[in-house]
């Protein structure tokens, strides 16, 4: 599908990767601005005529917009084809997480707002979403220059992520947390952290270099640059999302240690965005859950067969200095066989285990009550 549509009255425009579904290649969209936007029936019909509308304006006007064709979408399916009705209806009960997100509330994705090619979305008022392509999950240069639409539901959910902080004991501050990324709601796992931090302090040298891999939020990061304080680390964060990514920057920026403290690179998986780089210290809080990971914001939490973790470790020692050492973060949420792979796994890539600091904590994640996370301290062969 093509990433690029020309637009009577914008010229080409991008539409993200994860939305194309909706703007197959033959898709006509039209641009809609505040002349159209109270003639809420005009835009029904381009979606009903299986058009995209990409919408510009008052910002009550595009909500009331989208609650109408909410209201009327019953007859988006019952004017489908046949086939693509039937179609529908099957995805509608598919177990797939992604694919239901996806099309479930397709005829609401159609709608899409407009942002410029700075990533101004194009509302009045101003909505100022800073990373805004990021946040939806593409490379921020994705768009090469030109505007860009993003579906309202997207970014309603991203809004409403942003819209709620996250308060922990560890900092003074509060956290946000955009859609597909992983809130830091594990008191217990950022004390864990905190404690491995102080332990890994007295052997780091000044100007430590400090990885967090997989920063999510940026809660370790930030973490990092008070508890190592005196070493005056540099801080290099990175995540295989792009929404994490600029969720950290975001977070780095409320904290004000973007740039002096706390460098981001783009979005890649594992060491690939840090090239050849070396650490004094990689911080690794590892998914736990050994399953399948069904959509983006799973990523963070799921690993199936442990292929993550062991990547991960496989990995890791042609990115640690002499003396380098590893923070890395564990349940045993899968039970304690995946604990026992998970340590074979250390002594298999030439680690040892210096320390392990755990907490057993209540869980609702499965049929167990309880379940152990562990921080490991690890030093390389």
């Amino acid at each position: 599908m093509l990433p690029f549509y020309e637009v009577s009255g914008l010229g080409q425009v991008f539409v993200p990767s994860q939305f194309r579904d909706f703007a197959p290649d033959d898709t006509r969209i039209k641009f809609f601005n505040n002349r159209d936007l109270g003639r809420p029936n005009r835009i029904f019909n381009q979606i009903r005529r299986g058009g995209v509308a990409a919408l510009s304006g008052d910002l009550n006007l595009i909500l009331d917009t989208v609650a109408f064709v909410n209201r009327k979408k019953d007859e988006l399916v019952e004017s489908l084809p046949n086939r693509d009705r039937k179609r529908q209806k099957r995805d509608f009960k598919s177990s797939d997480r992604l694919r239901a997100e996806k099309t479930q509330p397709s005829p609401l994705f159609k709608l899409m707002v407009l942002a410029d090619e700075s990533g101004l979305l194009q509302v009045e008022p101003v909505s100022n979403l800073p990373y805004l392509l990021e946040l939806v999950g593409e490379d921020p240069e994705a768009n090469q220059g030109r505007p860009f639409l993003i579906p309202v539901p997207v970014w309603e959910k991203i809004q409403d992520s942003l819209q709620q902080s996250y308060e922990t004991d560890a900092l003074e501050g509060a956290l946000v947390v955009s859609a597909n990324v992983l809130p830091p709601q594990s008191k217990d796992t950022i004390h864990l952290f905190q404690q491995g931090f102080w332990c890994a302090k007295d052997s780091l040298p000044m100007g430590a270099s400090v990885l967090d891999l997989g920063c999510g939020s940026g809660i370790l990061s930030i973490l990092a640059a008070r508890r190592l304080a005196s070493c005056k680390p540099r801080i290099l964060a990175s995540d295989i999302l792009p929404e994490a990514v600029a969720t950290t920057r975001i977070n780095l920026h409320r904290f004000n240690l973007y740039g002096t403290q706390v460098e981001v690179t783009r979005a890649g998986d594992l060491f690939e965005p840090t090239g050849n780089q070396k650490f004094d210290l990689i911080v690794f809080n590892a998914p736990w859950v050994v399953a399948r990971c069904r959509s983006r914001a799973e990523i963070a939490i799921h690993d199936e067969n442990q292929n993550t973790v062991s990547r991960f470790l496989a990995q890791t020692q042609g990115h640690l200095t002499d003396c380098g050492q590893v923070l890395l973060g564990y349940a045993d949420h899968s039970g304690q066989k995946m604990i026992a792979n998970l340590e074979t796994m250390f002594e298999k890539h030439g680690f040892s285990i210096q320390d392990a600091f755990r907490k057993r904590v209540p869980t609702h994640r499965s049929k167990k009550k309880w379940e152990n996370i562990t921080v490991y301290r690890l030093l390389g062969s």
